[in-house]
């Protein structure tokens, strides 16, 4: 018997379900432990065929000494509950939506770095 026929929705793939990962165990890549760095993040651009509803980015390891400029976000604002899925790295994760509505808007300006502390800062150690 089929989800449809039975009234459920449709189950998600398992390469679907296996890409949504829990903010508590996204996997970062740990950062260098005897240079001082940070992880940044980098905007995609909207692609032509989506809708613009999906926020793509690329988390990057940038040094101190290298001085980057970037801008800060910072997601305690808003309802704790009320989350919206990004993609980073090629996987699902889940802001709150204000940071999302953030990230849309941001990346249709100048391209640069940015630091949001519910993206970039890995919160399992």
């Amino acid at each position: 018997m089929s989800p449809s026929s039975t009234g459920l929705p449709p189950r998600p793939s398992t390469a679907a379900a296996r890409m949504m990962i829990p903010r508590d165990s996204f996997p970062y890549k740990p950062l260098p432990e005897n240079i001082d760095s940070i992880r940044l993040i980098i905007l995609k651009p909207r692609e032509e065929k989506e809708d613009g509803s999906i926020v793509r980015c690329e988390l990057s390891h940038v040094t101190f000494a290298q001085k980057p400029r970037y801008r800060a976000l910072s997601y305690t604002w808003g309802d704790p509950s009320d989350l919206k899925v990004i993609i980073v790295d090629g996987l699902q994760l889940r802001v709150r939506a204000n940071l999302y509505s953030a990230l849309r808007h941001l990346r249709a300006q100048k391209p640069g770095f940015l630091w949001a502390d519910a993206i970039c800062i890995d919160q399992s150690n």
